[in-house]
Protein backbone atom coordinates (compact mmCIF):
# COMPACT_ATOMS: atom_id res chain seq x y z
CA UNK A 1 0.00 0.00 0.00
CA UNK A 2 0.98 3.33 -0.67
CA UNK A 3 0.05 7.06 -0.52
CA UNK A 4 0.79 7.67 -3.98
CA UNK A 5 -2.09 8.94 -6.44
CA UNK A 6 -5.32 8.27 -5.28
CA UNK A 7 -4.13 7.14 -1.77
CA UNK A 8 -6.45 5.95 0.90
CA UNK A 9 -6.25 9.57 2.63
CA UNK A 10 -7.31 11.48 -0.93
CA UNK A 11 -9.81 9.23 -1.58
CA UNK A 12 -11.59 9.93 1.71
CA UNK A 13 -11.06 13.50 1.03
CA UNK A 14 -12.44 13.16 -2.20
CA UNK A 15 -15.27 10.83 -1.47
CA UNK A 16 -16.11 13.83 1.27
CA UNK A 17 -15.66 16.40 -1.17
CA UNK A 18 -18.12 14.91 -3.55
CA UNK A 19 -20.37 14.32 -0.87
CA UNK A 20 -20.50 17.91 0.78
CA UNK A 21 -20.82 20.08 -3.08
CA UNK A 22 -24.10 17.50 -2.85
CA UNK A 23 -25.34 19.58 -0.61
CA UNK A 24 -24.05 22.65 -1.70
CA UNK A 25 -21.04 22.92 0.86
CA UNK A 26 -23.86 23.74 3.45
CA UNK A 27 -21.52 24.25 6.54
CA UNK A 28 -24.41 22.86 9.15
CA UNK A 29 -23.88 19.32 6.67
CA UNK A 30 -20.27 19.29 7.25
CA UNK A 31 -19.89 17.66 11.01
CA UNK A 32 -22.46 15.15 10.18
CA UNK A 33 -20.53 14.23 6.89
CA UNK A 34 -17.37 14.19 8.45
CA UNK A 35 -17.91 12.05 11.06
CA UNK A 36 -19.65 9.28 9.32
CA UNK A 37 -16.65 9.50 6.71
CA UNK A 38 -14.29 9.16 9.64
CA UNK A 39 -16.62 5.88 11.02
CA UNK A 40 -16.98 4.05 7.80
CA UNK A 41 -13.37 4.70 6.82
CA UNK A 42 -11.07 1.77 6.32
CA UNK A 43 -8.13 1.99 8.00
CA UNK A 44 -5.69 -1.13 9.38
CA UNK A 45 -2.13 -0.22 8.65
CA UNK A 46 0.25 -0.99 12.20
CA UNK A 47 2.34 1.91 13.47
CA UNK A 48 5.65 0.77 10.79
CA UNK A 49 3.28 0.38 8.31
CA UNK A 50 2.28 3.95 8.69
CA UNK A 51 5.48 5.41 8.44
CA UNK A 52 6.83 3.53 5.50
CA UNK A 53 4.12 5.05 3.37
CA UNK A 54 3.56 8.75 4.99
CA UNK A 55 7.62 8.81 4.48
CA UNK A 56 7.18 7.14 0.69
CA UNK A 57 4.48 10.02 0.41
CA UNK A 58 6.59 13.12 1.39
CA UNK A 59 9.56 12.14 -0.87
CA UNK A 60 8.11 11.01 -3.71
CA UNK A 61 3.88 12.97 -4.15
CA UNK A 62 5.83 16.26 -5.78
CA UNK A 63 4.35 19.07 -4.60
CA UNK A 64 2.41 18.26 -1.22
CA UNK A 65 -1.25 20.56 -0.63
CA UNK A 66 -0.51 24.13 1.10
CA UNK A 67 0.01 23.52 5.00
CA UNK A 68 -2.25 24.56 7.58
CA UNK A 69 0.53 24.03 10.55
CA UNK A 70 3.71 24.51 8.77
CA UNK A 71 5.71 23.96 11.95
CA UNK A 72 5.58 21.77 15.31
CA UNK A 73 2.86 24.45 16.43
CA UNK A 74 -0.26 21.25 16.79
CA UNK A 75 1.19 18.03 16.47
CA UNK A 76 4.79 16.71 15.84
CA UNK A 77 4.35 16.79 13.13
CA UNK A 78 1.25 18.00 11.70
CA UNK A 79 0.74 16.91 7.95
CA UNK A 80 -1.94 18.17 5.47
CA UNK A 81 -3.06 15.62 3.03
CA UNK A 82 -5.64 17.15 1.04
CA UNK A 83 -6.38 20.88 1.00
CA UNK A 84 -9.14 21.89 -1.53
CA UNK A 85 -9.46 25.72 -0.10
CA UNK A 86 -12.83 24.68 1.94
CA UNK A 87 -11.61 21.64 3.81
CA UNK A 88 -8.60 19.42 4.75
CA UNK A 89 -7.53 16.16 5.52
CA UNK A 90 -4.80 16.42 8.57
CA UNK A 91 -3.19 13.77 10.13
CA UNK A 92 -1.36 14.94 13.44
CA UNK A 93 1.66 12.52 15.43
CA UNK A 94 1.62 13.59 18.80
CA UNK A 95 4.96 12.90 21.07
CA UNK A 96 5.29 14.84 24.22
CA UNK A 97 2.03 17.54 22.83
CA UNK A 98 -0.61 17.73 24.61
CA UNK A 99 -3.13 20.40 23.72
CA UNK A 100 -4.42 23.05 25.83
CA UNK A 101 -8.54 23.49 26.89
CA UNK A 102 -10.07 24.98 23.72
CA UNK A 103 -12.66 25.77 20.95
CA UNK A 104 -12.25 25.96 17.23
CA UNK A 105 -12.25 28.01 14.65
CA UNK A 106 -13.30 25.72 12.40
CA UNK A 107 -15.66 22.67 12.49
CA UNK A 108 -15.59 19.05 11.20
CA UNK A 109 -14.03 15.48 13.34
CA UNK A 110 -11.41 13.10 14.28
CA UNK A 111 -10.17 9.90 14.58
CA UNK A 112 -7.84 8.24 16.54
CA UNK A 113 -5.55 5.59 14.24
CA UNK A 114 -2.96 4.87 16.73
CA UNK A 115 -2.45 5.41 20.78
CA UNK A 116 -4.89 6.55 22.98
CA UNK A 117 -6.16 10.07 24.19
CA UNK A 118 -7.68 11.16 27.45
CA UNK A 119 -10.88 13.65 26.16
CA UNK A 120 -12.16 16.60 28.31
CA UNK A 121 -15.04 18.09 27.42
CA UNK A 122 -16.13 21.09 29.77
CA UNK A 123 -19.12 23.67 29.77
CA UNK A 124 -17.57 27.61 29.67
CA UNK A 125 -20.00 29.95 31.39
CA UNK A 126 -19.36 33.47 30.59
CA UNK A 127 -19.22 35.40 33.98
CA UNK A 128 -17.49 38.73 32.75
CA UNK A 129 -16.96 40.07 28.91
CA UNK A 130 -13.63 41.40 29.57
CA UNK A 131 -13.00 42.32 25.82
CA UNK A 132 -14.23 41.29 23.03
CA UNK A 133 -10.89 38.75 22.60
CA UNK A 134 -11.11 38.20 27.07
CA UNK A 135 -13.72 36.60 28.68
CA UNK A 136 -13.27 35.30 32.68
CA UNK A 137 -15.61 32.39 32.45
CA UNK A 138 -16.84 29.29 34.96
CA UNK A 139 -15.23 26.11 33.61
CA UNK A 140 -17.67 23.17 35.26
CA UNK A 141 -15.82 20.01 35.90
CA UNK A 142 -15.27 17.86 32.46
CA UNK A 143 -16.73 14.68 31.23
CA UNK A 144 -13.74 12.46 30.88
CA UNK A 145 -13.47 9.47 27.97
CA UNK A 146 -10.32 7.33 27.53
CA UNK A 147 -10.12 7.16 23.59
CA UNK A 148 -9.14 4.53 21.58
CA UNK A 149 -8.08 3.51 18.27
CA UNK A 150 -10.92 4.12 15.55
CA UNK A 151 -12.77 6.23 18.32
CA UNK A 152 -14.10 8.99 16.05
CA UNK A 153 -15.25 12.76 18.12
CA UNK A 154 -17.42 15.33 16.22
CA UNK A 155 -15.57 19.11 16.19
CA UNK A 156 -18.35 21.26 16.81
CA UNK A 157 -18.01 25.28 15.74
CA UNK A 158 -16.70 27.88 17.93
CA UNK A 159 -18.23 27.95 21.88
CA UNK A 160 -20.30 24.54 20.61
CA UNK A 161 -17.49 22.39 22.18
CA UNK A 162 -14.79 23.51 24.55
CA UNK A 163 -12.53 20.50 25.02
CA UNK A 164 -8.94 18.88 26.17
CA UNK A 165 -7.40 16.06 24.21
CA UNK A 166 -4.09 14.41 26.68
CA UNK A 167 -2.25 12.14 24.28
CA UNK A 168 -1.04 9.09 26.35
CA UNK A 169 1.19 7.20 23.78
CA UNK A 170 3.96 7.86 22.16
CA UNK A 171 3.07 8.18 19.46
CA UNK A 172 -0.41 9.37 19.19
CA UNK A 173 -1.75 9.58 15.60
CA UNK A 174 -4.98 11.55 14.38
CA UNK A 175 -6.97 12.03 11.31
CA UNK A 176 -8.77 14.68 11.05
CA UNK A 177 -10.94 16.28 8.71
CA UNK A 178 -12.10 20.05 9.07
CA UNK A 179 -12.89 22.85 7.35
CA UNK A 180 -10.69 26.23 7.18
CA UNK A 181 -11.32 29.73 6.41
CA UNK A 182 -14.16 29.89 8.25
CA UNK A 183 -14.00 33.96 9.26
CA UNK A 184 -17.04 34.11 11.48
CA UNK A 185 -15.51 31.85 13.77
CA UNK A 186 -12.97 32.51 16.69
CA UNK A 187 -10.76 29.48 18.69
CA UNK A 188 -10.29 30.29 22.38
CA UNK A 189 -8.13 29.21 24.75
CA UNK A 190 -8.81 28.90 27.88
CA UNK A 191 -6.93 28.76 31.43
CA UNK A 192 -8.37 26.36 34.53
CA UNK A 193 -9.26 28.85 36.32
CA UNK A 194 -11.73 30.82 34.22
CA UNK A 195 -9.69 32.78 31.87
CA UNK A 196 -10.59 33.14 28.42
CA UNK A 197 -8.79 34.77 25.69
CA UNK A 198 -9.00 34.18 21.53
CA UNK A 199 -6.28 32.30 19.86
CA UNK A 200 -4.98 34.40 16.93
CA UNK A 201 -2.62 33.53 14.15
CA UNK A 202 0.15 35.87 14.34
CA UNK A 203 0.03 37.62 10.28
CA UNK A 204 3.59 38.28 8.39
CA UNK A 205 3.18 41.61 8.73
CA UNK A 206 3.48 41.75 12.66
CA UNK A 207 6.49 39.39 12.42
CA UNK A 208 8.31 41.37 10.34
CA UNK A 209 7.77 44.77 12.47
CA UNK A 210 8.76 42.43 15.36
CA UNK A 211 12.28 41.88 13.41
CA UNK A 212 12.80 45.88 12.09
CA UNK A 213 12.37 46.55 16.46
CA UNK A 214 14.96 44.40 16.92
CA UNK A 215 17.00 46.06 14.03
CA UNK A 216 16.20 49.69 15.30
CA UNK A 217 17.61 48.60 19.33
CA UNK A 218 20.62 48.27 17.77
CA UNK A 219 20.94 50.61 15.00
CA UNK A 220 19.10 53.42 15.96
CA UNK A 221 18.16 53.25 19.54
CA UNK A 222 16.42 56.62 19.95
CA UNK A 223 13.30 55.57 17.39
CA UNK A 224 13.02 52.09 18.42
CA UNK A 225 10.32 52.97 22.14
CA UNK A 226 8.51 55.03 19.74
CA UNK A 227 8.36 52.51 17.31
CA UNK A 228 7.33 49.70 19.98
CA UNK A 229 4.62 51.85 21.61
CA UNK A 230 3.08 52.66 18.05
CA UNK A 231 3.35 48.74 17.57
CA UNK A 232 1.64 47.06 20.51
CA UNK A 233 -1.23 50.29 20.65
CA UNK A 234 -2.13 49.17 17.03
CA UNK A 235 -3.14 45.33 18.63
CA UNK A 236 -5.76 44.19 20.52
CA UNK A 237 -5.37 42.21 24.01
CA UNK A 238 -5.10 38.61 22.27
CA UNK A 239 -2.43 39.30 19.54
CA UNK A 240 -0.41 40.50 22.07
CA UNK A 241 -0.97 38.08 24.67
CA UNK A 242 -0.50 35.43 21.42
CA UNK A 243 2.47 37.18 20.37
CA UNK A 244 3.77 36.80 23.93
CA UNK A 245 3.39 33.37 24.01
CA UNK A 246 5.09 33.17 21.28
CA UNK A 247 7.77 35.37 21.86
CA UNK A 248 8.07 32.78 24.97
CA UNK A 249 8.37 29.95 23.38
CA UNK A 250 11.15 30.92 21.28
CA UNK A 251 9.68 30.91 18.44
CA UNK A 252 11.26 33.90 16.48
CA UNK A 253 14.99 34.85 15.76
CA UNK A 254 14.64 37.51 18.11
CA UNK A 255 17.31 37.68 20.77
CA UNK A 256 16.38 36.92 24.00
CA UNK A 257 17.11 40.66 25.47
CA UNK A 258 14.93 41.89 23.10
CA UNK A 259 12.32 39.27 23.71
CA UNK A 260 12.27 39.99 27.82
CA UNK A 261 12.06 43.86 26.59
CA UNK A 262 9.11 43.33 24.75
CA UNK A 263 7.13 40.79 27.08
CA UNK A 264 8.02 43.45 30.15
CA UNK A 265 6.63 46.38 27.72
CA UNK A 266 3.42 43.63 27.03
CA UNK A 267 2.53 43.13 29.92
CA UNK A 268 3.34 46.66 31.90
CA UNK A 269 -0.21 47.38 30.20
CA UNK A 270 -2.17 45.05 31.55
CA UNK A 271 -0.40 44.64 35.12
CA UNK A 272 -3.75 46.20 36.96
CA UNK A 273 -6.33 44.52 35.32
CA UNK A 274 -8.18 41.70 36.65
CA UNK A 275 -7.86 39.00 33.92
CA UNK A 276 -4.20 39.36 33.47
CA UNK A 277 -3.93 38.43 37.38
CA UNK A 278 -5.74 34.85 36.36
CA UNK A 279 -3.38 35.06 33.57
CA UNK A 280 -0.66 35.40 36.05
CA UNK A 281 -2.35 32.71 38.73
CA UNK A 282 -2.67 30.45 36.11
CA UNK A 283 1.04 30.42 35.38
CA UNK A 284 2.09 29.86 38.46
CA UNK A 285 -0.02 27.03 39.00
CA UNK A 286 0.92 25.85 36.10
CA UNK A 287 4.56 25.75 37.19
CA UNK A 288 3.57 23.53 40.40
CA UNK A 289 1.94 20.55 38.55
CA UNK A 290 3.33 17.12 37.88
CA UNK A 291 5.26 17.20 34.71
CA UNK A 292 3.35 14.73 33.33
CA UNK A 293 4.71 14.38 29.91
CA UNK A 294 8.03 13.66 31.42
CA UNK A 295 7.00 9.76 31.81
CA UNK A 296 6.84 6.95 29.46
CA UNK A 297 4.06 5.24 31.02
CA UNK A 298 0.78 6.00 29.12
CA UNK A 299 -0.63 4.97 32.95
CA UNK A 300 1.07 7.09 34.78
CA UNK A 301 0.47 10.32 32.63
CA UNK A 302 -2.74 9.42 32.62
CA UNK A 303 -2.74 9.38 36.35
CA UNK A 304 -0.42 12.67 36.79
CA UNK A 305 -2.80 14.68 34.57
CA UNK A 306 -5.91 13.36 36.24
CA UNK A 307 -3.94 14.53 39.91
CA UNK A 308 -2.91 17.91 37.92
CA UNK A 309 -6.47 18.73 36.98
CA UNK A 310 -7.91 17.74 40.85
CA UNK A 311 -9.86 14.61 39.39
CA UNK A 312 -12.13 12.85 41.94
CA UNK A 313 -11.24 9.34 42.44
CA UNK A 314 -14.43 8.05 41.00
CA UNK A 315 -13.74 9.52 37.78
CA UNK A 316 -10.02 8.54 37.92
CA UNK A 317 -10.56 4.76 38.69
CA UNK A 318 -12.92 3.36 35.83
CA UNK A 319 -9.98 5.20 33.58
CA UNK A 320 -6.72 3.97 34.83
CA UNK A 321 -8.93 0.56 35.02
CA UNK A 322 -8.86 0.16 31.47
CA UNK A 323 -5.53 1.47 30.61
CA UNK A 324 -3.88 -0.59 32.89
CA UNK A 325 -6.29 -3.43 31.67
CA UNK A 326 -6.74 -4.61 35.64
CA UNK A 327 -8.24 -3.35 38.45
CA UNK A 328 -5.94 -0.80 40.58
CA UNK A 329 -6.13 0.75 43.73
CA UNK A 330 -5.57 4.30 44.53
CA UNK A 331 -2.71 3.91 46.71
CA UNK A 332 -0.44 2.08 44.47
CA UNK A 333 -1.19 4.83 42.00
CA UNK A 334 -0.29 7.10 44.36
CA UNK A 335 2.86 5.40 45.32
CA UNK A 336 4.04 5.59 41.90
CA UNK A 337 3.65 8.84 41.09
CA UNK A 338 5.34 9.55 45.03
CA UNK A 339 8.47 7.30 43.98
CA UNK A 340 8.97 9.16 40.44
CA UNK A 341 8.28 12.65 41.30
CA UNK A 342 9.68 12.51 44.66
CA UNK A 343 6.28 14.07 46.76
CA UNK A 344 3.18 12.62 47.71
CA UNK A 345 0.04 13.07 45.90
CA UNK A 346 -3.36 11.89 46.72
CA UNK A 347 -6.65 11.85 44.82
CA UNK A 348 -9.70 13.85 46.21
CA UNK A 349 -12.65 11.51 47.32
CA UNK A 350 -16.00 12.38 46.95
Amino acid sequence: MNLGSKNLFETLALKVKDEWSQRGQDLDAFVPLATQALESFEYNLTQDQFDAVLADWLLTSGRIPEQINLHNTFGEPPVTIYNDGRFVVDLYIWIGCDTSIHSHGFRGAFRVLHGRSLHETFRAKVIKQVAPDVEITELARPNLELLKVGDVRRILPGKELTHRVIHLDEPTITLCIKTINEDALSQWHHFTNGLAIQKRHLEPDLIKQLYYFQYLTNQNGRRADPFLVTFLDNQDISTLMNLAEELSMGRYEISDDVVQYILEKIYERFDDSEWFKLYQESAEAQASEINFSRYDSPAIRLAAHLLNSKAYWSQASPLLNSIHGKEISKSEIEKSLETLSGDPHSFLEK
